[in-house]
């Protein structure tokens, strides 16, 4: 089964045409996965390939030109637990929400329950991580579960 999420509008409406043509597509959702439930302001890369919509402030590139929109959040960690008992495919490309939310799944021990990961991290397009810091985490993240890098 699919569970897919897109919050930058543009490109939402794609997925949905995916929930009528595939039989194991069984969610689709425009809220963007973070550490906590809650409304949080996003920003929408306008750039005509669009690839950096983000929550995070800090991806300062994308921020300080984009469209700033408020949407629902969803907790990550507390998302990927009740597939605990699945084997779960997690692939995430989040434009450096990626940083606070494993961190969040560390310490919540949810980190375990993703059989395999594959991620694109973006440290120093996010201010606030460095490559060293984005290293760091994936190391302990390896720790619990097999991790690819991709992109």
């Amino acid at each position: 089964q699919c569970y897919l999420f897109e919050p930058n509008p543009r490109f939402f409406p794609n997925l949905a045409t995916l929930l009528e043509k595939y039989d194991n597509v069984v969610e689709i959702s425009n809220a963007p996965a973070w550490v906590d439930e809650g409304r949080h302001e996003f920003a929408i890369d306008m750039n005509e390939l669009a690839y950096g919509s983000t929550l995070m402030k800090s991806k300062v590139a994308i921020w300080s030109n984009a469209t700033i929109v408020e949407l629902d959040t969803f907790d990550f960690s507390k998302y990927v637990e009740r597939f605990k008992d699945d084997y779960l495919i997690v692939k995430m490309d989040i434009e450096g929400g990626e940083f606070p939310i494993l961190n969040k799944m560390l310490a919540d021990n949810t980190v375990r329950f993703m059989d395999q990961l594959w991620v694109e991290v973006h440290p120093n397009k996010v201010t606030s991580v460095t490559t060293t810091e984005s290293n760091q985490l994936i190391e302990k993240v390896k720790e619990q579960t097999q991790v690819t890098l991709w992109h």
